[in-house]
C-alpha cells in the first residue's frame, strides 16, 4: 500500500515531511548551509498553506518550476497536484533564514470509506459510522475510530 501525502524523495540535514506538510524547519533555529531535497506530492491535491517561510539570499525553494526565496508568501496562491515536485537548495553562504514549512490543503472526498482522506467516527445515538472531518494524513478503517496512516486503496 501506498501513503498518499508528501514523500521526501531525497533530503539531507533537516528537511522533513510529516502528514501533508514539507519543511527543512529546524526548531526555531536557522537551517543548515548545503541542503538539498526533494519532495513529491503523492495520490492528493490542494493548495499550499505556507506556515513559515525565511530563505536566505541565494537560496531557494522550487514549486512547480517557479523559485521562492525571502519572506514573502506568494502573491497567488499556489495549487499542486499527485506526482507535483517541489525542491529546496540552501547554498554555502552564510546568510541563512528560519526555513519553510508549508502544507497541502486536503478537501475530503464526497464519500467516506478507509482510504478517503476521512475520519470514521461511531455516533452516540447509532452503532453507524459516519463522516467527522478530515484530518490531514489520516483515516480509520476500524470502527472504534482508531487513526492510521492514509493509505492508497
Amino acid at each position: 500500500m501506498q501513503i498518499l501525502g508528501v514523500a521526501l524523495v531525497t533530503g539531507e540535514n533537516n528537511c522533513a515531511v510529516e502528514d501533508n506538510c514539507f519543511s527543512n524547519y529546524n526548531s526555531g533555529a536557522t537551517y543548515s548551509a548545503n541542503e538539498d531535497c526533494e519532495f513529491l506530492v503523492v495520490g492528493i491535491s490542494g493548495q499550499l498553506l505556507f506556515k513559515r517561510l525565511g530563505v536566505g539570499t541565494g537560496d531557494h525553494l522550487t514549486i512547480g518550476g517557479e523559485e521562492y526565496s525571502g519572506s514573502t508568501q506568494p502573491e497567488t496562491a499556489l495549487f499542486v497536484s499527485g506526482a507535483d515536485e517541489m525542491s529546496w537548495h540552501s547554498n554555502s553562504d552564510s546568510q541563512l533564514g528560519i526555513g519553510f514549512e508549508i502544507c497541502i490543503l486536503y478537501s475530503c472526498p464526497t464519500t467516506c470509506s478507509p482510504g478517503s482522506g476521512c475520519l470514521l467516527a461511531t455516533t452516540t445515538l447509532t452503532s453507524t459510522l459516519s463522516c467527522e472531518a478530515c484530518p490531514v494524513g489520516k483515516h480509520s478503517g476500524t470502527s472504534d475510530g482508531a487513526s492510521a496512516p492514509l493509505e492508497a486503496t
